[in-house]
């Protein structure tokens, strides 16, 4: 089975074609394995390598008929039209479907291997009747047919639809007016009054002026389009862009132009390259934008420059600059340093604000990280009016847009600095809504900072509240509540019951892990708790109850007796239940330390989503029992003396950090490795279950805990 992967990489299958297509054995293990050809690379592998041939045909058509319409060849209609064009069999299965079809982007795909009189008429009805132009039909019209003269007759309507709409077409008006003078004036004049959105492709407009004419050295055109909006990142921004550079590649304007371009998130370094690279100042920037420095450093430079900037103006056109990095974050952390510094520099004009207000609309390219940036610069500025009046326009938006701030934490200082501004614009409870102060990853953040102001204390004193209401809280509210210290008797109330309530989704299954995790912790020592769990614990399905008993109780008859049930049920490989993060739990309270060790082996080198899932609840009980039981890490050092793998290398060695800190038989061993790592040209990486990392560089993360421990 090939990798998914190859599918969303049109090369990699005729990479593979010219390299394996006279292995004799090839074809037939492709058609073996064709009922998961739906889903699987091997088909794009087969269409590229066996071109033409009846029997991948054959299968083709077994596709197609487990879905309706043309859907089925979604993802493969290029290699598909590229290599059975005009196949009998692929044709003729395709026309008798004729009718089921819906999609144009499939009926038009489907004309270029059927070309057949039926697929001609059902493209000029798909045309006639359709509301709004779409370049699919056309291209495939004109493509097929361009002497036709009932597709001559249908395509002349073209010219009387409205410029916005005219735009998807462009490109193919010059074969459709036969004036060519006429339809140049009427190109210009739909590059002039270009809009964004879905009709903003610019491209295919300069596409088709190049067809009536020469362009280069037209000044109207070239200053018709550098006046296009290149700061949208509409969804055609990349396009448009690499257009106006192809297009005019020795204008002196579009060398600044393509300048910019290299550092927006549109992927146009090989344009740029390709097109400019003969001129050395552009090699230079190309050469600048491939080699970038690392994002962390990139967004320490911009932390670095922000309070620089308030009284120097060199800094602060750098941090300018940076508003239009590629990097998602360091966009964010910029358009932030950049609010700060106008604030203190009483330098907040309407030109700025309106950038600002523009921001918080961004599509395309580091959306999230532009929505973002600007909806706490606006309330950095006192502008929280703007971002209600944002939410409030057609093209309004919510919180999962703002998600960014996931992994950028500076955003949570910035938000939680402009959180009574924004609470003021705009209003209970839609502050909650617009800024996801419920979401789980929002409160972990944002509480601590948030203690800052009032405004924001009670912010979050109200989303826990709200969410202690609910079935199941987010585990992350639990933890804020047990934290407090405040209203012991309401939260074992909560745990209590989620602990009897169990849960189906995964979001549901961590509520009831952190509630077992609070009661065993926090409650350990009430008799009436205690005496609860027991009581659940006769039902072997209560995984709340066994995961509480094994955090907190591991050493008590009741849980030797559920746990021999439980080994009963699994046999001599260990206790059986169906969440494997419970498994693991239980074989880390109560397992033989053989099985202990052997189920740490397993999970490192085992990357199953439901062990990985489950680490934060299942790792500790680990690190517990090492430290009830020294003898295990002895036998933990006898793997990591025998040919570890490199999963077994970091979490076996952070573990042990973990439950002893570094003794010197661990540094002298962790010493050892890293000597042997050394001498390695390449360095081997693992997946570190402490850290949740994987793809860890082993050398880096030995050196990491004897620096810092973990």
């Amino acid at each position: 089975m090939l990798s998914e992967e190859i599918a969303y990489d049109g090369a990699i299958p005729a990479l593979l074609a010219r390299g394996w297509r006279d292995w004799d054995s090839l074809r037939d293990i492709l058609l073996t394995d064709r009922h998961s050809w739906s889903r699987d690379p091997a088909l794009a592998v087969a269409i590229e390598t066996f071109p033409g041939d009846d029997e991948i045909a054959r299968v083709l058509v077994e596709l197609l008929g487990r879905q309706k319409g043309f859907f089925a060849f979604h993802g493969h209609w290029r290699q598909i039209r590229e290599h059975f064009s005009g196949h009998p069999i692929l044709a003729r299965a395709l026309e008798d479907r004729l009718d089921s079809v819906e999609d144009d982007f499939g009926l038009a795909n489907a004309a270029y291997v059927g070309r057949s009189e039926a697929f001609k008429a059902k493209l000029l009805s798909r045309q006639l009747e359709r509301s709004y132009l779409d370049f699919w039909l056309v291209d495939a019209l004109l493509d097929l047919w361009p002497h036709d003269r009932g597709v001559q007759e249908v395509l002349q309507k073209l010219v009387d639809w409205d410029d916005d709409q005219l735009s998807e077409v462009a490109h193919r008006l010059p074969e459709i007016m036969a004036d060519k003078k006429a339809c140049r004036t009427r190109l210009i004049r739909l590059l002039k009054t270009r809009k964004g959105g879905r009709h903003g492709r610019a491209d295919r407009i300069l596409k088709g002026l190049m067809a009536t004419g020469p362009i280069a050295d037209d000044p109207e055109i070239l200053q018709a389009a550098l006046k296009l909006d290149k700061e949208s990142d509409y969804f055609w921004s990349g396009l448009n862009t690499a257009a106006i550079i192809e297009a005019f590649k020795e204008a002196p304007e579009v060398q600044a132009f393509a300048t910019q371009a290299l550092h927006t998130a549109a992927g146009l370094t090989g344009v740029v390259a390709l097109c400019q690279g003969h001129i050395p100042q552009m090699r230079a920037e190309v050469l600048k934008v491939s080699a970038p420095l690392p994002d962390a450093l990139r967004m320490t430079v911009v932390e670095a420059l922000r309070d620089r900037a308030v009284d120097d103006d060199y800094a602060m056109d750098l941090l300018v600059q940076a508003q239009k990095e590629s990097e998602e974050d360091v966009c964010t952390a910029a358009l932030i340093a950049v609010a700060e510094c106008r604030q203190s520099r009483a330098d907040v004009n309407d030109d700025y604000v309106a950038f600002l207000s523009r921001e918080l609309l961004a599509i395309g390219g580091r959306m999230a990280g532009r929505r973002l940036g600007g909806v706490a610069a606006l309330g950095i500025i006192g502008r929280g009016d703007l971002v209600q009046a944002a939410r409030e326009s057609k093209d309004g938006w919510e919180v999962q847009y703002l998600y960014s701030w996931r992994d950028y934490g500076a955003a949570f200082g910035a938000l939680a600095k402009a959180w009574p501004t924004l609470a003021a614009a705009l209003g209970d409870p839609s502050v909650n809504t617009a800024l996801g102060i419920d979401d789980e990853i929002f409160l972990t953040e944002m509480a601590p900072r948030l203690a800052a102001n009032e405004a924001g204390r009670e912010a979050v004193a109200e989303a826990v509240e709200r969410q202690l209401r609910l079935a199941h809280p987010r585990p992350a509210v639990l933890a804020l509540r047990a934290r407090e210290r405040t209203g012991r008797g309401a939260l074992k109330t909560v745990c209590l019951d989620l602990l009897s309530r169990g849960g189906g989704s995964w979001n549901q299954i961590e509520s009831v892990f952190m509630a077992a995790r609070i009661l065993a912790e926090d409650f350990h020592d009430d008799p009436a708790v205690f005496q609860r769990i027991v009581d659940l614990s006769h039902d072997l399905g209560s995984f709340g109850a066994i995961a509480a008993l094994s955090d907190g109780w591991p050493e008590s008859e009741v849980f030797a007796h559920v746990f021999s049930r439980l080994v009963a049920l699994g046999g001599e490989a260990g206790p059986e239940l169906s969440m494997t993060a419970v498994v693991m739990k239980v074989t880390m309270a109560g397992s033989r330390p053989e099985r202990v060790v052997r189920a740490l082996r397993e999970a490192s080198n085992t990357l199953k989503v439901e062990i990985w899932d489950g680490l934060p609840y299942w790792l500790p009980s680990a690190v517990r029992r090492l430290q009830r039981e020294p003898a295990i890490a002895s036998e933990l050092m006898a793997v990591l003396n025998c040919e570890p793998t490199a999963g077994e290398i970091l979490t076996l060695v952070s573990l042990m950090a973990a439950a002893y800190g570094v003794t010197p038989d661990l540094r002298r061993w962790v010493d050892a490795a890293i000597s042997r790592l050394r001498l390695e040209p390449v360095a081997s990486t693992g997946v570190d279950l402490w850290r949740s990392r994987p793809d860890t560089p082993v050398r880096q993360r030995l050196v990491e805990i004897l620096r810092d421990g973990v």
